[in-house]
C-alpha cells in the first residue's frame, strides 16, 4: 500500500490531496520569496496535503508518518511571513483547519475549550455574544488560528499589555507528540509548546481562560514631534491599558492614499481602555494630562479600532509586495531606534507600526514596499531585514519569531541554552519529523547568512545571477552543499 492510500484510509480520500495546485498553495506563507531563493534553501516540495477532522485522526497520521520516517509540517492559516510553515523537507502538510469546533464553554469557571484550527475572530464573536472575551488575540484575528498563534509565541497582540502573553492564559493543551501519543498538559507544561512553531508536537485542542467583557473606550492622539510621541508611548507602557499602538507619518500618508483623511503627524497613537465606566474615566483623564499632542474626535478613534485587522494588508496594492522584519525592543530605546530605522529606510517606500507588548517592550513592524516581480529590486530590498534586526540587537532587543528565515539568529538569542533547546527537540522528536529544519536547526550556515545580505544589498544582480545558476543544479546537490558548509538539514 502506498503512503497516499494509507493516509486516505485514516482521514478519507476527500481529505487527502496530491493536486498540483494544492501542493503549490501549501508551499508558501505570506512571505514574498522568489522560487530561486526557496530552491537556494534546498526546499523540497510537499508530496501530499492531509486535512484531519479530529485529534484521533491527527494522532494516527503522525504515528504512521513516524513509522515511515516521513516529515510533517503542521499548518494553521499561514498568516505569518517567516517561513515557519514551509514544507522545507517535503513529505506531509498537515492542515489543521478542520479542527475548528468550540467544544465547551464554561462561563462559571471562565474557560473555553476549542479546536486549534479555530479562527480567532469566530471565537471572539461567540464569546462577545455571551458577555465574555479572550484576554489576548493577534492583529490578524480574522484569519489566524488559535493553535498557530500559540505556536508562534503569542507575545504580541491586542490585550497583551493588560493580560500578559497568551501562554499565561493557557489552562491546558491537547498535543499529539511525534510518535502519535496524545497528551494533556497543565498550565505550566503548556509553555513547552508556546513558540515551538510545531517542532515539538501538534497542538490539537486548547483550553483557554476567558474574561467577563468590560466596557471599552477608544482614544487617538497625533504628535508633531517624535520625542513627544515617544514620551507618550512610554507613559502608556507604564499604565498598561488594554491596547496601544502607533503609526508613523509614512504609514498615515499611505493610508491617506487609500481614501483616509488623517492628519500626517510624526506619530499617531491609538489607545483602547477596558474596564468599568469609572475606571475608564480615570485612565482617560490621566492619559489626556500626559499627552502633549492633539486628541482626535472619538468617532475617528472608533473607526481605527474597527479597521485594525486590515490596516497593513489594505496597503498591499501600493507595493504590491510588503516586506517586513518584526523586532521586539525595550520601549525605553524607542526614540533612538526610530531615528535609526528612518535613516536606514530613507531611500525606500516604507512605513512603521508599533504594538505595545509585555514586560516593558514594544513590537515594531517596519514594512517596506517593493515588487517581487522585479527581481533586482526585490533582491536589493531583501537584506534590509538583517539590518533592521541589527538595529534591534544594538538596543538590547531581538527579532520576534524564528520560522525558517531567522534561525541564524538563534545563537545570539539563546547563547549556550541553544544546546539545551536542541536536546529538548531530540527528546520530543528523535526522528526530526515535526516541522524539520526549523527553529533550532540553522539551515543556512551563519557565515553565509551574514555575508549574503551585504553582497545582495550592493550587487543584487550578481546574487540573482548566482541563484539562477544554483537553481540549475539538482536539489540533492544543493542540499549536500549546504550540509558541507555547516547547514543543518534533516
Amino acid at each position: 500500500m502506498s503512503f497516499y492510500e494509507a493516509l486516505c484510509q485514516i482521514v478519507g480520500k476527500d481529505n487527502v490531496s496530491r493536486d498540483v495546485l494544492d501542493l503549490l498553495c501549501y508551499s508558501h506563507d505570506l512571505a514574498p520569496l522568489p522560487e530561486e531563493l526557496l530552491k537556494g534553501f534546498g526546499m523540497l516540495n510537499p508530496e501530499v496535503v492531509v486535512r484531519p477532522r479530529s485529534t484521533s485522526e491527527v494522532s494516527k497520521v503522525v504515528e504512521y508518518a513516524n513509522g515511515k520516517n516521513l516529515p510533517i509540517t503542521p499548518w494553521g492559516a499561514a498568516t505569518w511571513s517567516l517561513g515557519g510553515v514551509l514544507p522545507i523537507e517535503g513529505g506531509i502538510v498537515l492542515d489543521l483547519s478542520g479542527l475548528d469546533e468550540i467544544y465547551e464553554f464554561s462561563p462559571g469557571d471562565e474557560y473555553v475549550r476549542v479546536g486549534a484550527g479555530l479562527v480567532w475572530k469566530r471565537l471572539m464573536d461567540f464569546l462577545e455574544a455571551r458577555g465574555f472575551e479572550v484576554g489576548v488575540h493577534p492583529t490578524s484575528a480574522p484569519s489566524a488560528t488559535i493553535g498557530g498563534f500559540i505556536a508562534t509565541g503569542g507575545g504580541s497582540g491586542v490585550g497583551v499589555t493588560r493580560y500578559g502573553p497568551l501562554g499565561d492564559q493557557l489552562l491546558s493543551l491537547k498535543v499529539v507528540l511525534a510518535d502519535g501519543r496524545i497528551i494533556d498538559t497543565d498550565p505550566w507544561d503548556s509553555w513547552f509548546f508556546v513558540g515551538s512553531e510545531g517542532t515539538l508536537g501538534v497542538i490539537c485542542e486548547v483550553v483557554l481562560k476567558i474574561y467577563p467583557r468590560g466596557e471599552m473606550k477608544h482614544l487617538m492622539y497625533g504628535f508633531d514631534a517624535l520625542d513627544q510621541g515617544v514620551d507618550f508611548l512610554q507613559f502608556l507602557n507604564g499604565i498598561r491599558p488594554y491596547f496601544y499602538s502607533f503609526l508613523d507619518k509614512e504609514f498615515i500618508r499611505f493610508l491617506n492614499q487609500k481614501e483616509k483623511d488623517l492628519p500626517e503627524k510624526e506619530i499617531t497613537v491609538t489607545v483602547t481602555l477596558l474596564g468599568t465606566p469609572e475606571e475608564i474615566a480615570m485612565y482617560e483623564r490621566r492619559i489626556d494630562e500626559a499627552s502633549r499632542g492633539e486628541k482626535y474626535l472619538e468617532p475617528i478613534a472608533v473607526e481605527e479600532w474597527e479597521e485594525r485587522f486590515k490596516v497593513v494588508l489594505s496597503l498591499k496594492s501600493l507595493g504590491p509586495t510588503l516586506f517586513s522584519q518584526e523586532i521586539r525592543i525595550p520601549i525605553r530605546f524607542l526614540g533612538d531606534i526610530l531615528v535609526e530605522l528612518k535613516e536606514l529606510l530613507k531611500n525606500e517606500r516604507y512605513l512603521i507600526e508599533g504594538v505595545g507588548g509585555d514586560f516593558g517592550s514594544i513590537n515594531l513592524l517596519p514594512v517596506i514596499m517593493t515588487d517581487e516581480r522585479k527581481e533586482s529590486e526585490f533582491f536589493r530590498t531583501f537584506p534590509l531585514a538583517s539590518h533592521i534586526a541589527e538595529i534591534g540587537y544594538k538596543y538590547h532587543g531581538c527579532i520576534y519569531g524564528i520560522g525558517l528565515y531567522n534561525t541564524s539568529y538563534l545563537p545570539r538569542i539563546h547563547g549556550d541554552s541553544l544546546g539545551i533547546m536542541r536536546d529538548i527537540k531530540q527528546a520530543f522528536d528523535p526522528k526530526h519529523i515535526l516541522n524539520p529544519s526549523k527553529t533550532t536547526q540553522m539551515r543556512i550556515p551563519a557565515f553565509l547568512f551574514n555575508a549574503v545580505p551585504k553582497v545582495m544589498g550592493s550587487a543584487p544582480g550578481l546574487v540573482l545571477a548566482f541563484l539562477k545558476v544554483v537553481n540549475l543544479l539538482p536539489r540533492s546537490l544543493i542540499r549536500t552543499g549546504l550540509r558541507l558548509m555547516g547547514g543543518k538539514l534533516r
